[in-house]
């Protein structure tokens, strides 16, 4: 398996890493939104396995994701929980290919961290 030296670290094959443009990376949000498709993403430095709930402009003017981390790497050192992440900070995504059905609890407490919501719930 040929891998690169950003797949290296991640142990992925070179043939699943993938540039994505802003315009790119959004469109995937918004289709994983809407059929509730779990993403495995690269982010600060570890990949983390998330289902995606809200796309919005956050109080800083910045396009961020509204996600529920299930599991993978967490620079808080708390792996599973809300995650606001800056859509210009995500270097990787990852559809797996199964969805989550389960709300999850405290999602109407995250919303006062948008000032615009695009898309989701």
């Amino acid at each position: 398996m040929v891998t690169s030296a950003f797949a290296d670290d991640c142990h992925i094959p070179v043939s699943d890493v993938i540039i994505m443009d802003m315009n790119q990376k959004r469109d995937l949000l918004t289709r994983s939104i809407k059929s509730r498709g779990v993403l495995k993403i690269f982010y600060q430095g570890g990949f983390r396995v998330i289902e995606p709930c809200i796309l919005g402009i956050n109080l800083e003017g910045k396009i961020s994701l509204l996600a529920y981390q299930v599991s993978g790497h967490s620079r808080s050192g708390i792996p599973q929980g809300w995650k606001h992440v800056p859509l210009s900070e995500i270097r990787h995504i990852k559809e797996p290919g199964y969805v989550f059905y389960r709300e999850r609890p405290g999602l109407m407490k995250q919303l006062d961290k948008f000032s615009t919501i695009m898309e989701g719930n």
